[in-house]
């Protein structure tokens, strides 16, 4: 088989498993959405999370922690202050997260490139 194409018995198994996601997360959703309040804000943090982590992985060809940290405590903080009211302030804790989370894949060496060796 070429590379880069999947087998039907594997496509049918992916198509299973994301119903299978969809089943299971979509009543919760509605559940969260419904109740609203602290928990549908936990919600909106956690699929946040969760692009942010589908990002990085993106990037590279694996996630760091580096990257990671500073982004999800941006977003974390984000997520508190705008539950307490407070917008303004939760733009500028996602913008911090996203600038460190930024600076820290300037810090990564490129792909490929030999590990640094001090004399």
């Amino acid at each position: 088989m070429p590379m880069g194409q999947d087998s039907d018995e594997s496509k049918a198994h992916n198509l299973a498993l994301r119903v299978g996601s969809a089943v299971v997360l979509a009543p919760l959703t509605l559940l969260c959405a419904y109740l609203g309040g602290w928990l549908f804000l936990a919600l909106c943090a956690l699929a946040a999370g969760g692009i942010f982590w589908e990002w990085t992985h993106l990037l590279g060809d694996r996630t760091e922690l580096r990257m990671l940290v500073p982004g999800w405590v941006g977003l974390g903080a984000a997520a508190v202050l705008i539950g307490r009211g407070d917008p303004g302030a939760a733009v500028v804790a996602a913008a911090a997260g996203a600038i460190l989370a930024g600076a820290a894949i300037g810090l990564r060496p490129p792909r490929g490139a030999p590990p640094h060796v001090s004399v």
